[in-house]
């Protein structure tokens, strides 16, 4: 009887002592919960009104506003004197790594608000890490449409450009009769599991640690897992944020032939943000559409091979997503191609 007093004891001071941990962890940001939730009309997303605190290779703190997306709030109905650009892309358009104020859209749109003082810009951050091209443009038809914008910026690399479907709870585009279909039809299975999960995850940081850990293993090697800062010191350029680009011949997914096929050269401006050309395919297909392209990759190669490495953080040692100087010269390049894209914006407005 004493000994089972004793086990009982141990789990109940167990317990309390993990939860007061864990309450601290959250309240304190120094782990996140998770920030994903299910709904009806994307699938996975961002959980609604939820500020995050990110540490990765670089620091980030931001809000996910009421509508989904990252940053300040902007309303459905777009003023009249307003010009909204939909930024789309992956994690390096999502840049958890920097604070909002330096972010490559922000600094975009307080260039342009001083040189057109009579209108106002907004960037809308609409990054999904993880998001390839079939993944962009359903959250373009899905969701980012019904906030009317001007301008969509689609970044992209070769890197994303054939779609893989990897999250079972994200809509999936289908090609039948020579159309693109966005299809919900989602497994159930893999539904009611994110739900039973997500309590767990959404509240306790610790559960979210062990989670994302066993992600993080599924695709970095065990190395830089366990000896983390020392690891990079003897390999400080080793790229585990990007997605490898594969070196076999590019072959022109039906769909992503569809997809760019379908897209309005009034309205998208398509940006590669990777350290290559985009596949001659694409170049053809952007050229044949009359597609704008702005192109980093010419921009992030040469800021590397002259030592300012763009995708390397020198505090932590680390090479991965934009660090601040990045922002700030990509922000300033792409608002340049803008201006040159769109000069002729101000006389619709």
């Amino acid at each position: 009887m004493k000994l089972v007093k004793q086990i009982f004891l141990f789990i109940f001071s167990f317990t309390v002592t993990l939860c007061i941990c864990d309450l601290f962890i959250k309240s304190s940001y120094i782990s996140m919960v998770s920030i994903s939730d299910f709904y009806s009309d994307i699938g996975r997303g961002n959980r609604k009104d939820l500020n995050f605190v990110y540490f990765n290779e670089g620091f980030g703190i931001g809000r996910i506003n009421e509508h989904r997306y990252l940053g300040e709030a902007n309303p459905l109905n777009k003023p009249d004197k307003n010009v909204r650009f939909v930024l789309l892309g992956d994690s390096y358009v999502e840049s958890f790594q920097v604070f909002e104020r330096d972010y490559f859209g922000n600094i975009a749109e307080k260039i342009l608000s001083r040189k057109y003082s009579d209108l106002n810009f907004e960037f809308l951050n609409f990054g999904r890490s993880g998001f390839d091209i079939a993944n962009i443009y359903a959250y373009q038809k899905t969701f980012a449409e019904k906030f009317d914008p001007d301008f969509y910026l689609f970044f992209i690399s070769n890197a994303v450009l054939t779609p893989k479907n990897l999250d079972p709870l994200l809509p999936k585009i289908l090609l039948k009769n020579d159309s693109l279909i966005i299809s919900f039809n989602f497994d159930q299975s893999q539904i009611s599991s994110f739900e039973r999960s997500k309590f767990f995850i959404q509240n306790f940081s610790f559960l979210q640690m062990i989670n994302n850990s066993w992600k993080k293993s599924a695709y970095t090697p065990m190395l830089p897992i366990f000896f983390e800062k020392f690891y990079f010191l003897f390999n400080p350029y080793q790229e585990l944020s990007q997605i490898p680009e594969d070196n076999k011949a590019f072959v022109l997914s039906p769909i992503t032939l569809k997809i760019f096929e379908s897209l309005d050269p009034a309205k998208v401006i398509i940006v590669n943000n990777g350290y290559s050309k985009l596949h001659e395919p694409i170049n053809e297909l952007c050229q044949s559409r009359n597609l704008h392209v702005i192109d980093l990759s010419d921009l992030l190669s040469k800021a590397k091979e002259s030592g300012n490495d763009l995708n390397y953080w020198k505090t932590t040692g680390k090479r991965g997503h934009w660090n601040h100087q990045g922002h700030e010269i990509i922000g300033k390049y792409i608002t340049d191609r803008i201006i040159e894209i769109t000069k002729n914006f101000e006389k619709s407005h």
